[in-house]
């Protein structure tokens, strides 16, 4: 449509060429095919007002021509007259017969109704010479007016199709959600085709991908004792070897203020451990949340060490095994 309102808008200005189309290349198919269209069109106005312009020519010649020869006829009948008078002075002295005076009176008459013929026709072929006048100035305003016509019909439908557009992006829009930050996906809630979801509802949990590794882990009430924020520690993944990949190191970020339940009734303290940030990036391996780890905390010369049993937020849970 934006290359049709570009030929159009060349038309009805009376342009020699179409202009260059905003958010189109000019070797686009739609502006190839339009700017074709516009040749064409032009070449249809250009011989319609040829052949006008030649049937005027042509009007003006025959009216030329017959004037010319009015002229010459009302010459010719000054002539025949002058004749006839003559004729009839020497009829008169019997010079000249009847005969003579008959062919004579005929001549002028003959001449005459010529010349009248011709004074009429004169007027029709200036008649017909303005209506070809006329109609040589309609075709292009005729053509420009078409084309202005049209250029807005075709303005008004794509105004139509971008509020369409519009509306359509708006209601695919609404349809994406983005999340705030990348990440892996830890639990999704909502995932049935076709559903509703209420304002306010979440949709599923989310794992930063470059935010901190933090890992939940369970130590027992006996074992809560000698814990302490900011205490260090040391992370085993159970899914890499640790002999081959290492370890990495972390530091309790906090202790739940009381003891919790678990589903099956045994009480345990949330420990939050926050994993070295750059030991992370040269661990060279991926971390995902649910990965199950080892923990041991470093307490003085000793550890408390306790194997996870399940992944909860961050990256995966651990729980302290006991004290030595």
């Amino acid at each position: 449509l934006k290359a049709r309102i570009a030929r159009l808008s060349a038309e009805a200005d009376g342009q020699s060429q179409v202009g260059v189309t905003a958010g189109l290349s000019p070797a686009a198919a739609e502006v190839l095919s339009e700017n074709e269209t516009f040749v064409a069109r032009q070449g249809r106005l250009r011989q319609t007002r040829r052949i006008l312009e030649e049937q005027l020519t042509q009007k003006r010649q025959e009216a030329a021509e017959l004037d010319a020869r009015r002229k010459g006829l009302a010459a010719e009948a000054g002539v025949a007259r002058q004749q006839l008078a003559l004729v009839g002075t020497m009829m008169a002295r019997n010079a000249a017969s009847q005969f003579e005076l008959l062919e004579a009176q005929a001549r002028v008459e003959r001449l005459a109704t010529q010349i009248r013929e011709a004074e009429t026709a004169l007027p029709r072929l200036a008649s017909a010479a303005l209506e070809l006048q006329a109609r040589l100035a309609e075709t292009g305003a005729q053509f420009r007016s078409e084309s202005q016509s049209s250029l807005t019909e075709t303005k008004v439908e794509l105004q139509r199709l971008e509020q369409d557009m519009k509306a359509e992006d708006d209601r695919v829009n609404r349809t994406v959600v983005t999340a705030p930050v990348a990440g892996t996906v830890n639990k999704l809630l909502a995932n049935t085709v076709g559903g509703v979801i209420r304002p306010g509802e979440t949709l599923l949990e989310l794992t930063p991908a470059d935010g901190a590794v933090v890992i939940e882990a369970r130590a027992t009430p006996a074992e809560r004792g000698p814990l302490q924020v900011g205490q260090r520690a040391v992370v085993r993944v159970a899914a890499f070897d640790y002999t081959v990949f290492g370890t990495l190191p972390a530091r309790v970020t906090e202790i739940s203020a009381d003891s919790l339940t678990d589903e099956r009734g045994e009480r345990y303290f949330r420990i939050g451990l926050l994993v070295d940030a750059a030991s992370q990036r040269h661990f060279d391996r991926p971390l995902t949340p649910g990965s199950a780890v080892t923990a041991d905390l470093v307490t003085g010369q000793r550890t408390v060490a306790q194997y996870l049993l399940s992944p909860l937020r961050g990256l995966a849970s651990t729980a302290f095994r006991d004290r030595h």
